[in-house]
């Protein structure tokens, strides 16, 4: 997958299929939109997934916008996926106020090459936000595209979006956030030197620093699947303050991998959140630390067992 952050850079081989939004989170809802993009390879057209360098609201409002996916994170799912070609489109002044109809025409069709644009209901571009699908439905035939309308995906009577699935995050229901995504929920990151404390108490650990706009669930215990490259390990991930071995007030995600005891510093690694086992705890000494850690040991190979056993049915 090629990827542009420069759109005046951007040098296509093929004409295209286009998924436009925010895509954060990439969820189930996304997913039904790319499946779309993708049935246009049977017309010979190359996907490009189409979005923002950052937040256009942080822009708007001044405000900060947490996400679900850092830039990263969605370069990675995306090529993951298999499309051919992902436009990070930069979010500045001029950017933000070229008139929607010559972004269509300037942009998308002559730049980027498009023969099909597949959005959502609240799709929307250029200045002030007002260029909407019906813009794209009524310019279709002039420009020479395909506009193609994906509905929303309805999930236990919620309407999926990356508004719904952060609240889920923010409370911790990992479960839910899964369902919603269609994957678990995932933080990426190189492993960092740590303190070297989980060796002193038998239970060594990775650590890896997240980005500082990721949404993070509350601090505490959780159950994980670990990544290294296509490996995947089981393993009890604690994100938060570690405020029995610093004060510092550094949010770290700290890992330990069951089974494993290999040296990953440097090492890129994803992390999928699976349940949330319990809150995070100051304890009085290392060695009530280390009770503790073994007990959550205990239920998250347990947890493993169960849920291997369910992937399996």
């Amino acid at each position: 997958m090629r990827v542009f952050s420069d759109i005046d850079a951007v040098s296509l081989d093929s004409d295209t299929a286009i998924a436009i939004g925010k895509f954060d989170g990439i969820h189930t809802g996304h997913k039904r939109l790319f499946d779309e993009v993708f049935s246009y390879r049977e017309k010979g057209l190359k996907t490009l997934v189409f979005t923002f360098a950052s937040s256009v609201m942080e822009y708007v409002t001044g405000r900060r916008f947490p996400s679900l996916t850092t830039n990263e994170e969605r370069r990675e799912i995306c090529a993951e996926l298999k499309h051919d070609y992902l436009v990070e489109y930069p979010v500045n002044r001029e950017t933000m106020g070229i008139e929607p109809e010559r972004f269509l025409s300037e942009i998308l069709v002559k730049r980027l090459r498009a023969k099909a644009i597949v959005t959502g209901a609240d799709c929307s571009f250029g200045a002030g936000g007002r260029g909407n699908f019906e813009l794209l439905k009524d310019r279709s035939t002039a420009l020479g595209y395909e506009a193609v309308l994906v509905d929303k995906v309805i999930m236990d009577g919620q309407e999926i979006s990356s508004t719904a699935i952060r609240g889920f995050v923010e409370e911790g229901r990992m479960e839910r956030v899964e369902k919603f995504l269609g994957h678990p929920y995932s933080i990426y990151g190189k492993v960092v030197h740590g303190r070297a404390l989980g060796r002193k108490i038998d239970m060594p650990t990775v650590n890896i620093n997240p980005e500082e706009n990721k949404i993070l669930p509350p601090f505490g215990v959780y159950e994980s699947n670990i990544y290294l490259g296509s490996e995947r390990f089981a393993g009890l991930t604690n994100i938060g303050l570690k405020p029995t071995v610093t004060d510092k007030g550094l949010v770290t995600v700290e890992t330990h991998i069951i089974d494993f005891d290999e040296d990953l510093y440097g090492e890129k690694l994803k992390i999928e959140l699976l349940h949330f086992e319990r809150p995070e705890k100051k304890f009085d000494s290392l060695n009530e630390l280390k009770k503790q850690m073994l007990s959550d040991k205990i239920n998250a190979v347990r947890f493993h067992k169960s849920r291997s056993g369910m992937e399996q049915l």
